[in-house]
């Protein structure tokens, strides 16, 4: 966060950083072995579908896999 925080980004680019942050280490944390996904810096372009996008279906459906 910090690197957010000091970076000359503007806001909108420092909300999409953030975003894009917390879905890799909070809700996608399980899987380590990653770095972030393209898909989810794609998604974060368009902030109104990344908003609607059922990260908790994803989030269970990875709980899921891991358990096998």
């Amino acid at each position: 966060m910090r690197l957010i925080k000091g970076s000359k980004l503007n806001k909108e680019q420092k909300l999409k950083c953030s975003l894009v942050l917390f879905v890799h280490t909070m809700l996608l944390a399980h899987d380590r072995s990653k770095i972030v996904d393209a898909i989810h810096i794609k998604m974060v372009d368009d902030l109104d579908f990344f908003n609607s996008y059922p990260w908790g279906k994803r989030v269970l459906i990875n709980i899921d896999v891991s358990e096998e």
